[in-house]
């Protein structure tokens, strides 16, 4: 009776890690995906910041969550690249 929700999952062991697909998250995939999508929005709320429009009227700088939303989008495009080209055999010509 004494054991708690996350134990009893876990099979006694009290370790976050070990639960669903946080172990399965790798350091590079965080480095490669994540890490531009988060850098993205920091330099947008940045933009927004240091450069914004003040009036109001620039739909993407007079609002932060835009400006972060844009940034991170950006950062995105980086992060995830289009298909990589097929490599030609010595076979192959064009």
């Amino acid at each position: 009776m004494g054991k708690n929700i996350e134990e009893s999952i876990s099979g006694g062991k009290s370790n976050l890690m070990n639960i669903g697909p946080l172990r399965k998250l790798k350091r590079a995939f965080v480095v490669k995906r994540v890490l531009p999508v988060l850098a993205g929005g920091i330099l947008g709320y940045a933009y927004y910041y240091f450069i914004g429009c003040s009036t109001g009227s620039c739909p993407i700088q007079s609002n932060p969550y835009f400006s972060i939303a844009y940034g991170a989008f950006a950062g995105a495009i980086f992060a995830f690249p289009g298909k990589k080209p097929e490599k030609k055999t010595n076979g192959d010509f064009e």
